[in-house]
């Protein structure tokens, strides 16, 4: 709703709040970690990411407002999924390469990286992540039609999309009819992930239409098209302790 998204936008963080929350979020890793091994892959302050994190299901969805982690929580899943089973591979999927590098390469996963101690290897030309047992994350913006191409042939463990409130073209082809497939040998999951907007169309739009993202909880969706079923989360920068 209009009011909604009029919420969303005063909460738009500036850099340095940004910084400020992920340094905050780093400390807490940091703090669960010293003394666990193997790493948590969570924030146990932050309870509905958590939940997030802990939900099996083999499609999820995020709707958050800004500030609320959900980024975070997508840089926590993709490093978990490919620590812990060697030699796969995850994807992380923005509207644009560049945002996909803004959202994720520098505030999320590095920090990530640093402080669970992984281990993972950047490649800053190609945007990806190699971990020590072979696993490999990759970072990439849906405006790379050759590199999307290219990703879009392999099988996954993990995809995640991104900014699904701003593809103006349905999804739903991407989902199903190459990405479901593609997860079929490691028994993956796809992500969902996005925040209230104006555009009222395509698969994100109809699955949060009738939903408050500054309301924390949880829904399914069935989508009838394909009959497949969504496990989603909803949660506000109010339920994020940093």
């Amino acid at each position: 709703t209009p009011r909604h998204v009029a919420y969303c936008r005063a909460l738009r963080p500036t850099d340095a709040e940004l910084r400020r929350l992920a340094a905050a979020r780093l400390a807490a890793l940091e703090t669960e970690n010293q003394a666990s091994t193997p790493p948590r892959f969570y924030d146990p302050q932050h309870k509905e990411q958590h939940a997030f994190l802990g939900d099996t299901s083999r499609l999820k969805l995020e709707f958050c407002t800004r500030r609320a982690g959900k980024s975070f929580a997508y840089g926590l899943q993709l490093f978990e999924d490919a620590w812990k089973e060697p030699d796969v591979k995850c994807l992380y999927i923005a509207k644009t390469r560049k945002s996909a590098k803004g959202i994720i390469w520098t505030d999320v996963l590095k920090p990530i990286n640093r402080a669970l101690n992984l281990g993972a290897e950047p490649n800053y030309t190609d945007l990806t992540w190699t971990l020590p047992n072979g696993s490999c994350l990759f970072v990439v913006g849906a405006d790379d039609e050759e590199e999307m191409s290219k990703l879009l042939g392999q099988k996954y463990k993990t995809a995640a999309i991104d900014e699904a409130e701003a593809w103006r073209t349905d999804i739903r082809g991407l989902i199903y009819d190459v990405l479901l497939p593609a997860m079929a040998d490691r028994g993956g999951s796809i992500l969902l992930s996005g925040t209230p907007s104006n555009l009222k169309a395509g698969l994100f739009f109809e699955m949060t239409q009738d939903q408050d993202a500054s309301t924390p909880g949880r829904w399914d969706y069935v989508d009838m098209d394909y009959g497949e079923k969504w496990s989603c989360h909803r949660w506000s920068a109010l339920e994020n302790p940093h």
